[in-house]
C-alpha cells in the first residue's frame, strides 16, 4: 500500500487517449492523460510524453508539480485533491495552458501565475491566506478562491479581462485593495465578514451580478453603496442580520437604492 508520498507514475496507471497529430505534423501521439485516484506521488514518467495537451491527475498524492511544467503543449491541467503546497513553475513553462484546477490542495498563498494564455483557474478549498504575490493577470477570465482563509483582498487587481471572481467563505471584511478589474461582471463575496458594501465599485464598473449573502449587514445604510453600481442587475443578499430587524423591509430598501435590479435573491425584482 502506498504511503503519504504515493507511488511513481507508471505506464499501467496511465489512461491515454485522443490520438492527434504532433504540433509539427510529423506523426501521431496521445494528447490526453487521465490518472485519477491512483495514489500517484511521482511524475517522472511524464517526460516521455512531451506532446500531452490535457491532463487529469486529480485525487492522488502529488506534492511536486515541477515535472508538469516541462510539458510545453498542455492546454488543460487538473491537479485537484492532491497534497500540493507550492507552485514553482517558471515564466517559461506551461506557455499554452488555458485551464488550471488546483482546488482541494494545501496552498497557503496565491502565487503569481506566469502562464500567458491562462483563462480559468480554480483554487477553492485550499489554505490560502494571502494573494499579495498574485498582482493580476492579463488574460485570466475566471478566478475561483472560495473556501480559503483570506482576510485581505490585496493582490487581486490589474486583471483587465477578469469576468468572474469567487471569494465566498473566507474572512474578508472589505475590498479596499481591489482595483483595475474593468470587465468583472460576476462577484461572489458571500459568507464573509462584511458589515458594509462600501468598496471601490468604480474599479468594477461592469459588475452585473453580486452575491453578498450571509454577511453581517445590520444597518440599512450599509446597503447604500448599491446606488453607484450602474450596471448591477442581479443581487443576492439573503441571510444577513438586517433581514431579522422589525420594521425593516429589506427588499424595499434595496430597490430604493438600486431600482435597476432585475433579480433579487433569485426572484424577479419587480
Amino acid at each position: 500500500m502506498a504511503g503519504d508520498e504515493g507511488v511513481e507514475l507508471t505506464a499501467e496507471a496511465m489512461q491515454l487517449s485522443d490520438v492527434s497529430k504532433t504540433v509539427a505534423g510529423g506523426g501521431f501521439v496521445y494528447s490526453r492523460l487521465d490518472c485519477i485516484g491512483k495514489q500517484i506521488g511521482g511524475l517522472g514518467l511524464l517526460a516521455e510524453y512531451p506532446f500531452l495537451r490535457h491532463l487529469d491527475l486529480s485525487q492522488n498524492c502529488i506534492k511536486d508539480v515541477a515535472p508538469v511544467g516541462k510539458l510545453q503543449h498542455v492546454l488543460s491541467l487538473n491537479l485537484s485533491s492532491n497534497a500540493i503546497s507550492k507552485l514553482d513553475w517558471t515564466p517559461q513553462e506551461l506557455p499554452h495552458l488555458l485551464f488550471l484546477d488546483m482546488s482541494s490542495n494545501q496552498l497557503a498563498e496565491l502565487p503569481q501565475l506566469h502562464m500567458p494564455a491562462l483563462r480559468r483557474c480554480d483554487f477553492r478549498f485550499n489554505r490560502i491566506s494571502t494573494c499579495a504575490d498574485f498582482q493580476g493577470h492579463s488574460t485570466l477570465q475566471t478566478l475561483r478562491l472560495s473556501s480559503n482563509q483570506l482576510a485581505s483582498a490585496a493582490g487581486l487587481n490589474k486583471s483587465p479581462k477578469l469576468e468572474v471572481l469567487e471569494l465566498s467563505e473566507n474572512m474578508l471584511a472589505d475590498l479596499n485593495d481591489v482595483y483595475r478589474l474593468p470587465c468583472l461582471s460576476t462577484l461572489d463575496i458571500s459568507k464573509n465578514k462584511f458589515e458594509s458594501l462600501v468598496a471601490p465599485w468604480h474599479e468594477m464598473a461592469a459588475l452585473k451580478a453580486l452575491d453578498v449573502a450571509g454577511n453581517a449587514f445590520a444597518q440599512v445604510e450599509s446597503l447604500k453603496p448599491l446606488e453607484v453600481m450602474a450596471s448591477l442587475r442581479s443581487l443576492t443578499v439573503a441571510g444577513c442580520p438586517l433581514e431579522e430587524q422589525d420594521g425593516v423591509n429589506m427588499r424595499l430598501e434595496i430597490l430604493i437604492f438600486q431600482c435597476q435590479l432585475q433579480t433579487l435573491n433569485g426572484e424577479e425584482a419587480a
